[in-house]
């Protein structure tokens, strides 16, 4: 009686990862291979067996690394159809790319060549369709595929829409805005790895927040043609120290420049007829401020808590001066020209404490309420003034000289109250 060798548990052992039928078919097949001769050697076997293992171990691999690339370039697609922004993007030195969003997710894929290693990122870009444009995808073998919204729907762009794309050097969001007439609503915000703008002439409108909270943006070359930039344009864009402002613009909205720490010096041009309140409010690093000639009104709260201010320049237009347009500018110590100033508003320079001389004052005709107060002027003369507001001077402490002319009809309560070196008072008779 001869002893038949079945396969060993080393045989049994290296069908480990392989599907139940296919195991069952090699086992079938040793088996009869068994039962033909009953002694073999199964050393051809067993590295047969092996490197199918391997190979289906590469397959099943390679299939969850394809499905991982797939959900998240899904994931890319979806924050861009919502209102979710990139804050930047970072290279991590392995091939990979990890892009952060405003809404603190974020989203690794992998910069590989000839698909060795994984796929090239798309480059996002916009797409013409029958004179509309749609935003879109570009793969690296050069296929362009639409993104669609929720419906299935392309998603429009208005005008003729930036493109946008990472540099691959630099892990940078780069901007091409040739052809572009407006820039909508929060289309760059929050991309905190932007350091330079260039806005083509081409443009004439920015929308809302369109820059905002782009904090790591230096420099911005603005177009020629811009009329208006929307509220908050550049909201919050604490690194800009660099910007000049297009002659043709006339409408800047609410909070446009808010807390733009780095700005150093500023020049309004004379197209400015609307101005949006709080434009440049916390601006600690602004110095020194230039208002074209032809601007009549400074907007309210436009320039106040600019910490760092020293100097202002008026024009020989302007008219008025709103609502606590500087205030608690407590370093400004120079207001130079504004001879035709006729009205200062409400807490115009109010805790403006190192405010020595308001020779611009010498025309105004109405001095609103807490206009001056806690100012260092030593001397006031209201030769044409004919309301002074309630407190207008409250609090004046170095305050030595006032003459008061017969013209002022109202004076509001506690005008020059607490001006405690008060020494000559002139009132003329009414």
């Amino acid at each position: 009686m001869k002893t038949c060798l079945f396969p060993s548990r080393g045989i049994v052992a290296a069908f480990h990862g392989v599907s139940a039928r296919m195991t069952s078919a090699l086992v079938s097949v040793a088996l009869i291979g068994g039962m033909a001769s009953c002694t073999f050697d199964d050393t051809d076997l067993q590295n047969s067996i092996d490197d199918l293992t391997s190979r289906v171990e590469a397959l099943e691999n390679f299939q969850e690394q394809v499905q991982g690339d797939i959900a998240s370039l899904q994931d890319i697609i979806s924050k861009l159809n919502s209102s979710v922004t990139v804050n930047n993007v970072v290279d991590n030195g392995d091939g990979s790319w990890t892009i952060n969003f405003s809404d603190g997710t974020s989203v690794t894929i992998r910069n590989g060549q000839d698909g060795e290693d994984g796929l090239t990122p798309p480059s996002i870009t916009v797409v013409e369709e029958d004179g509309k444009y749609y935003w879109a995808y570009e793969n690296a073998d050069g296929t362009i595929k639409f993104i669609l919204d929720d419906y299935g729907n392309k998603i429009p762009v208005s005008g003729e829409a930036p493109q946008v794309r990472i540099n691959p050097d630099s892990g940078n969001w780069e901007i091409s805005t040739d052809g572009v007439e407006s820039i909508a609503d929060y289309a760059f915000a929050a991309c905190g790895s932007l350091k330079e703008i260039v806005v083509p002439s081409t443009v004439v409108s920015l929308g809302h927040s369109v820059f905002a909270q782009c904090t790591g943006l230096v420099e911005v070359v603005l177009g020629e043609n811009i009329t208006t930039m929307g509220n908050g344009c550049f909201d919050n864009c604490h690194s800009l120290v660099n910007i000049s402002l297009p002659k043709a613009l006339a409408n800047m909205g609410t909070y446009c420049f808010r807390n733009c720490s780095a700005l150093a010096e500023i020049t309004v041009p004379s197209g400015m007829t609307v101005w949006g309140e709080n434009i440049f409010e916390g601006c600690s690093g602004l110095l020194r401020i230039t208002l074209a000639e032809g601007i009549e009104n400074i907007g309210a709260f436009a320039f106040a808590n600019t910490s760092g201010l020293e100097t202002v320049v008026f024009p020989e237009s302007i008219k008025s001066v709103g609502n606590s347009s500087f205030r608690s500018c407590a370093l400004l110590s120079e207001v130079i020209g504004g001879s035709s100033l006729e009205t200062v508003s409400e807490y115009a320079f109010c805790d403006c404490s190192s405010l020595e001389n308001a020779d611009f004052l010498s025309n105004a005709v109405s001095v609103g309420d807490f206009a001056f107060s806690a100012t260092a002027q030593a001397s006031v003369s209201l030769d044409n003034a004919v309301k002074v507001g309630a407190s207008a001077f409250l609090n004046c402490t170095a305050l030595k000289n006032v003459v008061i002319p017969d013209c002022v009809t109202e004076m509001g309560a506690s005008a020059f109250s607490g001006c405690s070196s008060l020494e000559n008072l002139s009132i003329a008779a009414a």
